[in-house]
């Protein structure tokens, strides 16, 4: 997922740590508490992509290394346990030589634990949901785990998480950028041409609506109604991921029974879980094939009914090189699912 995402997540994790120790001391925290808790949120939940600083263009290994060492070992496990355990001591430090009493800092080294453990692992299980995924159980297992289901930059997590961060006990700096964030995810619902109208109507209305319920909900339910409508929605498109998946498999079967599918890879457009980009690996005997295409798997009337998923979608495909200058919509045996084009090898 983009790190302003990875942010949120750190944030809303950090304000529930908050609130436990609350319930926990039965006092209210003090600002360095706060503000240890803030950084060690949003940090343990961005540490993951430490791997930029060596698979990245300053180190010159190119886009071919970047893809081989992003997302790679400190997207593990391991470096989770490692990471949490050395942000928290050094968390706990700072704590140490706060001007609280120790009386006043009881309570809260098992929450900030758990919220160094929280924020780590968030960060995998986030870019799990989308279709570049992670291989987190190396070295014991090195292979990779995809969730197909969410897109990179999804608003629908944007406008349900800032709200409740706008009204917690921040700083006047914090609260601008977080409001330009929630303007520019707006912005692009309307400028960028990635979504219906009434998609971006949807999405706007929803920040609004979500915005004046901040103000009569309490601190604790802030929090908790964004994370609980976070699992929603990650839910939601993890749900239409596996009929999308469903769908395409029954009708190459039906189009093409010779064949053997290795991966179905689904990636949805942005805030909208009824419509996939799709790439199928298959084999039919000594033939690699790599079909793009789209699929609705919601649809009632077909994906050709749908003019807001096909031209949405562009010529992904190419991008890749896959299927340079195929552009020719063809039919599937399945109404829900429509092919952009095809290329096989030896």
């Amino acid at each position: 997922m983009d790190n302003a995402t990875h942010a949120f997540a750190g944030l809303l994790l950090a304000d529930t740590t908050l609130r436990v120790i609350e319930h926990r001391t039965q006092r209210p925290v003090s600002r360095s508490l706060r503000r240890v808790a803030v950084a060690l949120g949003v940090i343990a939940a961005e540490v993951p992509d430490a791997d930029l600083l060596y698979s990245g263009p300053v180190v010159g290994m190119g886009k071919l290394g970047y893809l081989l060492h992003h997302r790679g070992h400190t997207h593990t496990v391991v470096f989770v346990v490692l990471a949490a355990l050395v942000l928290w001591w050094i968390a706990t430090a700072v704590r140490a030589r706060s001007d609280d009493t120790v009386a006043e800092r009881h309570g809260e080294s098992g929450p900030l634990l758990a919220l160094a453990v929280a924020g780590t692992l968030s960060h995998l299980l986030l870019d799990f949901t989308n279709s570049y995924g992670v291989h987190p159980f190396w070295p014991i297992d090195n292979r990779w785990v995809y969730g197909d289901a969410v897109f990179i930059v999804e608003p629908w997590l944007w406008v349900i998480a800032i709200p409740p961060l706008l009204f917690g006990p921040r700083r006047a700096a914090t609260r601008v950028v977080l409001s330009l964030l929630l303007a520019a995810i707006l912005a692009a619902a309307w400028l960028l041409g990635a979504m219906t109208t009434a998609l971006a109507a949807a999405v706007t209305m929803t920040a609004v609506v979500w915005l004046i319920a901040q103000r009569v909900l309490t601190p604790s339910r802030r929090v908790a109604g964004a994370l609980v409508a976070w699992g929603v929605i990650e839910g939601l498109f993890a749900l239409s991921s596996r009929k999308a998946d469903q769908i395409i498999r029954q009708s190459l079967a039906v189009e093409a029974p010779s064949e053997v599918i290795h991966d179905v890879a689904l990636t949805p457009t942005a805030a909208n879980a009824n419509c996939f980009d799709v790439l199928v690996v298959s084999t039919d005997g000594a033939t690699y094939r790599v079909r793009n295409g789209a699929a609705r798997p919601w649809s009632r009337r077909g994906i050709r009914a749908d003019s807001a998923c096909v031209p949405g979608l562009g010529d992904r495909g190419s991008r890749f090189g896959l299927l340079r200058g195929v552009g020719a919509l063809a039919a599937s045996a399945d109404t829900r699912v429509i092919w952009r084009g095809l290329a096989s090898a030896s």
